[in-house]
């Protein structure tokens, strides 16, 4: 329940870092004190030079007095006035008593009244003044009260018994000097009583400044009374007791001007527990001072000051206890109906004491909170709801809200934040007041605003997003014109607000096609917002635009929908980019995937056969690498292209070199290499290494693509030469799809030629698939290369090619990928052709109809 921004009252700055002033002033006070003291107790020397030490000991001190006030009324703020009047009250006592010195010095003696009691009357109005100015500043407080007057009244009868008798009763001169005699004591009774009337100013409450300045009052005006008491009776002595009380006193009045004062309330809280005990007090004194008379007769002034005082003081604990009775009915009436309302109250009701312990707890803070009632009253609020950052600054503001009785949480609403049981935080809202004042209570209504935070968030993010220059924000009416455009439409759309307002939305940004698009979207809004879609706008320059859009109704304040809105964005860029993170991210995982392939031997070949039409038998099988990833076969066309563009695929090279020649051993073979083994110089001496013999290398068939070649045909030349110098066939794949494709059959010395599949498929229907297919035969016979048809699926193909004199034929209409076991190289026999008299046993297949 404390406000984090909370902040202690501001104190007098001029006093707070001058506390070595107050110090210093202490110790040279006590210094001249204790030489006087010692003056006046101890003979140090002579007579007459104890007295002149203690008596210059006794002026410096008023007059050091006298300026310690005055210093600290000119640097501080905050009752200025009060205490320079307080400060030249002192310094008239000072000049009031050096004058009488004087006076008495040159004279011999002292007359009554003279200038210095003058001077010393002004003193006392100073001080009268003064603590009266301490008291008024207190505003709103009902000073006269008839504990007042009971505390007064008993005030008086004290001083009427105990000094004004006595005074009175043994005063000699004429009437001037026992006028003069009389007036200290009267005025020392003022001058209390004004320390009275201030602090009832003050709601009957201390603070460290009055606390001093009226313990120096009462000192100075104890030590006066038995003075002036014993100067009427004649037995004055010089360097008494009560003349070392008097400037202690007024010590003490200039350690109150230069004191901290506390924290202090606007309108103080009145302090009731003080006003019985001061009325019990003066009834006591009246009741002594009857008693006393019938021992000791006093004054008729006395008696009637202490009959008053009983009667004063008897209304007043009558009064007090009536008002204690009705304030108690009151009190439980006002309990009760608070009960109720408490308890079916919708926001949470909490009370807590001056200590911050729980009292009061109702059932909606029971939901709120998650503690229980009985859970909670008794536990110091901090721990149990108060987040334990905040924890401190909450009892530091619980605590100045007590001494002062204000603080800059009281009376407001505010926000803040609590703790529910779980240790989960929540935004509240709250509201502290007082309903207790001694002692203090205070009760705090605070709700849960979680769901009206999360609204307002919602609306600074709308709010952001309108002001974004990156979306486009529309708005149209029912009639589909044009009513809000942000900046953000300007940069997608190109028109500016000026010329799209009141335009109609379909005829700026609808392409043609999509006419509809929006008045569908529309009537979809009266059932809630249509969800983010993406669908294409045209701009202002007639681009064409991909933009996701999401709409929503606009209603107003009876919930009626008087428009539509559209948040919208182009994603064109965004889409690319996405897409070449996802390429990216799976070229990485594939890589990932092939090296751990190739780590655990996971990588395995399929075979095809390649048929030779003049035979019917298998001439070959190629070589198709595959992947076993968790036991299924994944094709080359989901690894190899990532292993491509990297090293990698060279590793996958030598392990199909490797594999491949050994599958050699069982009959013919082609392996594919990739581009990146054209300039390969270790690749040849793998090859080379793992042929045996030259029957071994006449079983094994290398096939690079023509674009391989294409973009490096030096080193493709160097490798094929190589190749076929060891006696392995070397077949050129895809052929066709180059530009330049009869001049390799010029510069590379291959076996095979590999016509491409995409004059194949369509060689039946198509006569200029036939005459470029013708083309590459008749050209690959003046060279002395063998052809390869690729791609056959179905017979009519079959038997063409046969007619255009293709030497061997490859498709799915002679055999399927299928997995390579050791006998799979073997040829079969077909069921008609001739056998190839240079070639290992053939296999059949079947290539007829």
């Amino acid at each position: 329940m404390s406000n984090p921004q909370a902040e202690p009252q501001a104190t007098d700055p001029i006093l707070l870092p001058r506390r070595h002033w107050l110090v210093a002033l202490g110790l040279i006070g006590l210094g001249l004190l204790l030489v006087q003291l010692a003056s006046r107790v101890t003979q140090l020397g002579s007579p007459e030079a104890d007295e002149a030490i203690g008596d210059w000991t006794y002026r410096a001190l008023m007059a050091g007095a006298a300026l310690a006030v005055l210093a600290s009324a000119a640097l501080r703020r905050r009752d200025r006035l009060a205490w320079t009047v307080i400060g030249i009250g002192l310094a008239a006592y000072a000049a009031g008593n050096l004058y009488n010195e004087f006076d008495l010095a040159n004279n011999g003696r002292t007359t009554y009244p003279s200038p210095g009691d003058l001077i010393y009357l002004a003193g006392y109005v100073g001080l009268i003044a003064g603590v009266r100015l301490l008291g008024a500043r207190f505003r709103g407080v009902s000073i006269l009260s008839l504990g007042l007057v009971v505390t007064l009244l008993g005030l008086a009868t004290l001083w009427s018994w105990l000094v004004f008798g006595s005074v009175l009763a043994d005063a000699n001169g004429d009437s001037a000097a026992i006028a003069t005699t009389l007036s200290y004591p009267a005025l020392d009774l003022v001058l209390v009583g004004s320390t009275l009337i201030a602090l009832a100013a003050r709601g009957w409450r201390f603070d460290r400044v009055f606390v001093t300045l009226a313990a120096g009052f009462a000192l100075a005006v104890v030590a006066d009374s038995i003075i002036a008491v014993r100067v009427a009776q004649g037995a004055a002595i010089e360097g008494s007791l009560p003349e070392t009380i008097w400037p202690v006193g007024i010590l003490l009045i200039a350690t109150a001007a230069w004191l901290r004062p506390g924290a202090a309330a606007k309108t103080p809280r009145p302090n009731t527990a003080i006003v019985p005990a001061v009325s019990l007090t003066a009834i006591t004194i009246a009741i002594t001072g009857l008693v006393w008379d019938h021992f000791s007769r006093l004054g008729l002034l006395t008696i009637v000051l202490a009959v008053l005082t009983l009667i004063a003081g008897f209304m007043q604990l009558v009064l007090l206890y009536r008002a204690h009775g009705a304030a108690t009915a009151r009190a439980l009436r006002s309990e009760s109906v608070r009960s109720a309302s408490t308890e079916g109250a919708l926001d949470c009701v909490i009370t807590v004491d001056a200590q911050g312990m729980i009292r009061e707890w109702n059932d909606a803070a029971s939901a709120t909170f998650g503690h229980c009632s009985d859970d909670a009253i008794g536990r110091e609020l901090a721990t149990l709801i108060i987040p334990p950052a905040e924890r401190d600054h909450h009892r530091r503001g619980l605590k100045l809200l007590v001494e002062t009785g204000d603080g800059p949480i009281l009376n407001r609403r505010i926000e803040g934040t609590a703790l529910r049981a779980g240790g989960a935080e929540f935004p509240i809202e709250l509201a502290i007041t007082q309903v207790q004042a001694d002692p203090p209570m205070y009760t705090g209504f605070l709700r849960d605003i979680s769901d009206r935070k999360a609204r307002e968030a919602e609306n600074t993010w709308l709010a952001s997003i309108v002001r974004s220059s990156g979306d486009a924000i529309i708005s149209r009416d029912l009639a589909g014109a044009v009513t809000a455009w942000n900046h953000g439409a300007e940069l997608l759309y190109g028109y500016t607000a000026e010329e799209a307002i009141g335009s109609k939305l379909n005829s700026l940004i609808l392409p043609v096609d999509r006419d509809e698009e929006i008045n569908g979207i529309f009537g979809q809004l009266s059932d809630g917002p249509v969800a983010a879609y993406e669908t294409e706008r045209q701009c202002k320059d007639g681009r064409l635009v991909t933009v996701s859009t999401r709409a929503f109704a606009v209603r107003d304040s009876a919930g009626k929908m008087v428009g539509a809105s559209a948040i919208a964005h182009d994603v064109t860029e965004l889409r690319r980019r996405e897409e070449r993170e996802r390429q990216d991210l799976e070229a990485t995982l594939w890589r990932e995937r092939t090296e751990a392939a190739l780590d655990d031997d996971r990588l395995v070949f399929f075979g095809q056969p390649v048929v030779d039409l003049r035979s019917g038998t298998v001439d070959h099988q190629e070589l198709l690498v595959r992947m076993d990833l968790d036991g299924e076969i994944v094709p080359p066309g989901a690894f190899l292209p990532h292993a491509e563009q990297t090293e990698l695929i060279r590793r996958v090279d030598r392990w199909a070199v490797e594999r491949g020649i050994g599958l050699a051993r069982s009959g013919r073979v082609a392996i594919n290499l990739s581009a990146k083994s054209l300039d390969d110089a270790e690749l040849i001496e793998t090859i080379a290494k793992a042929l045996a013999d030259r029957a071994l290398a006449e079983n094994v068939i290398f096939e690079i693509t023509e674009t391989a070649a294409a973009s490096n045909m030096d080193d493709a030349q160097r490798l094929v030469t190589k190749l076929t110098a060891l006696g392995c066939g070397v077949a050129l794949d895809d052929f066709g799809t180059g530009y330049g494709s009869f001049t390799y059959l010029k510069r590379l010395p291959i076996t095979e030629l590999k016509i491409d599949i995409q004059f194949i498929r369509g060689l039946v229907d198509d006569p200029a698939d036939q005459s470029v297919v013708r083309s590459m035969i008749s050209a690959a016979r003046n060279f002395g290369i063998r052809t390869v048809a690729e791609g056959v699926e179905d017979e009519a193909t079959l038997e063409l090619l046969r007619e255009l004199g293709v030497d061997m034929v490859q498709g799915y209409h002679l055999g399927r990928p299928a997995p390579i076991s050791p006998a799979a190289g073997r040829p079969r026999r077909i069921q008609r052709g001739p056998r190839r008299p240079t070639r290992p046993p053939p296999q059949t297949i079947k290539v007829g109809r």
